[in-house]
Formats: C-alpha cells, structure tokens, sequence
C-alpha cells in the first residue's frame, strides 16, 4: 500500500510503507441497549442536527422522511418522522464511537445498522404513554478510530407508531461525511521535517511518523528522496525503537530501513517517531 502526504516548503518527501506487522484492527458492536435519556451530548462527543446535509434519507415525503420543524422539545427544534417502515439514513463519520438521538412512545422498535459492512440489531423497551425526548436509541463504541460507513435502517413499530430521528452523536473531533462506501485509507507513515526550509550545505532533521494504527511492532519502509537536491547524511534511533537494518540509498535516491519495537511495553499505539534520518541541501530548489 502507499500512502503520500506532501509537507509545503523546500524539504517535502514521499514516504512508501510494504510491510506492516502485527496491525490489529477490530471492530467491537455493542449488544441490545436500552434507550436513556441525554439531553445534550457527553464529554468527548458531539451533536449533529438531523437537518445536516452529510445525513442521506432513502425517501423523502409522504409518510416516509419528512420535516417536523419549530418544536422546541427536539435538538435545534427539528426532527425527522418516518410514518412506515423498512427506511434507512445514511452518512460517513470519523471516529470511534457513534449514538442515534431520537423519541420515543409506549412502543418497540427495532434498528439494524450497518457500519463498514458489518452489522448488528438493536432494539427498544417499550415504554409508557408519554412521548420521550432525546432518547438515546443507538450506541457503537469500541470502533477503530478512523473513517466509516453507517446505514441504519429503522423497521416498524408496534402499535404503530412513528420513527423519530433528532440527532447524532460522534466523536468530538469527528466530522460527518456524505454516505461512500469507499473510503481512503488512514495516513499510517508520514515525513516530517524539522525545517521547511534550509540553505545549500546546511543539514535538517526529518522524523519518520506513525499514526492510525494500534499494535505495531515492526515496520519496513521504503523513502524516496529528490538526490539532486538532498544528501543522506545518516540516522539517530529514538527511544524504544531499534534500527534493525539500512540499506544505503540507491542512485535514483531510494532508502529502506526496517525498524522494531524494543520489548512489548514499546509496541506502538499512537503516533510515535520512529526514526531520525540526515539530510544535507546540496542545491537549490524545491525536493520531494
């Protein structure tokens, strides 16, 4: 796989990883839940109207998706109703963890939802006569960190009922994205220069880069340098992580190094340097 990301300024550099090593990635659903109360969103997370643009509906109008405006006891006073059943919303999302805000009224629903491909079914306990706001309808925690897709489909509801669709809660640094099933990879390895900028004969450090991933032991990277403009100067290893081999750069600028952790306690899990490379400027110009 490769993953490019270009820095601005003279020293940017694209970086190739062939090989990882004991990446885990998993995805963990939570199981039936019962609905509960939260008016506004937890520490850690954040509300999107049901009137966000990124949120797709299978169907509008009718007695499926419609607007419900001005009612002061939904989020942003607006819900989304759907009368019948067998409907779905769509969207993206970045983060770990997602809930579905929505009301409820003496009834049993089901939700079936589908993230990244895999799914599960949810259900609701039934309630009292009274109609309940801000029901937490929904909840996945346990999910990777990174982009996903979400369908959730609502089916009928006993006494039938409406469906009511208020909000959604995700990570507080998440963003919300139209509905694709196509979704880039995360950047893993990345270069990232002490300086941008640096004069002829002068040397500036250039961390190698880690992020997205858990449980990484081991990496093989390939770099390719503009050799024109940059000399390899050489490495300083960090702390926890050994340079287990270097192969010198090649004449078209190719450099390969394969790094290990130093014992388990090292093994990465967030973003991390893992190795210190030399770069001396021998002409002027911009360098990939």
């Amino acid at each position: 796989m490769k993953f490019f990301r270009e820095k601005k300024g003279i020293l940017r550099i694209a970086l190739v990883t062939s090989l990882l090593l004991g990446l885990s990635c998993s995805t963990v659903f939570a199981g039936t839940i019962k609905s509960f109360e939260l008016v506004n969103p937890e520490e850690g997370w954040t509300r999107i109207d049901d009137t966000d643009k990124n949120i797709g509906f299978d169907k509008v109008g009718d007695s499926s998706w419609y607007s419900s405006g001005n009612t002061t006891a939904y989020y942003n006073g607006s819900v989304r109703i759907c009368g019948t059943y067998d409907h779905y919303i769509q969207f993206n999302f970045t983060g770990d963890k997602l809930r579905m805000i929505g009301a409820t009224q003496f009834w049993k629903g089901s939700y079936r939802v589908v993230i990244d491909g895999k799914e599960e079914l949810h259900y609701n306990s039934p309630k009292d006569n009274k109609h309940y706001y801000h029901q937490v309808l929904l909840e996945k925690t346990g999910l990777e960190y990174k982009e996903h897709s979400a369908r959730i489909y609502f089916y009928r509801m006993e006494g039938g009922y409406t469906n009511e669709f208020d909000a959604l809660d995700i990570d507080k640094n998440g963003v919300l994205k139209p509905y694709n099933t196509v979704i880039k990879p995360s950047e893993i390895l990345n270069i990232e220069p002490e300086k941008t900028k640096i004069k002829v004969n002068q040397t500036v450090t250039a961390n190698i880069v880690i992020d997205n991933i858990k449980e990484i032991a081991a990496e093989d990277v390939r770099i390719k340098f503009d050799n024109t403009k940059l000399k390899f100067e050489g490495f300083e290893e960090v702390e926890g992580v050994k340079l287990v081999k270097s192969i010198e750069p090649t004449a078209n600028g190719e450099l390969r190094v394969i790094l290990a952790s130093k014992g388990s306690s090292n093994i990465v899990n967030a973003k991390k340097v893992l190795l210190k490379l030399k770069f001396k400027g021998i002409q002027k110009g911009e360098a990939l």
